[in-house]
């Protein structure tokens, strides 16, 4: 299974910041490193085993994700959209006819 390659899956409702903000903070709570979206995406960054942080549905082209990627250059971040335009954030993208 391929999940079984990450310590850690997170799954944040990218669709919009008031979503994305409260899946981080309560992704700090259940690992006890605080309350807040920037201590989460700090243990992201110190975190040197594989973990997954899946952004599904991050639709809105307004919304900015870059403030909500983990400062690292390990990790897995998957992000789903509808909007095409999100693949700016991506090293490598692959698009899926709708």
């Amino acid at each position: 299974m391929l999940l079984s390659r990450f310590s850690d899956v997170f799954y944040v409702d990218a669709s919009t910041q008031e979503t994305i903000s409260a899946d981080l903070r309560q992704i700090a709570l259940a690992k006890g490193m605080g309350e807040s979206e920037k201590a989460t995406l700090d243990w992201f960054s110190r975190k040197r085993e594989e973990w997954l942080l899946l952004l599904d549905n991050a639709d809105d082209p307004i919304l900015n994700l870059r403030s909500y990627l983990p400062r690292c250059s390990h990790g897995n971040i998957l992000i789903t959209s509808r909007n095409r335009d999100t693949c700016v954030y991506a090293h490598n993208s692959a698009k899926f006819p709708t």
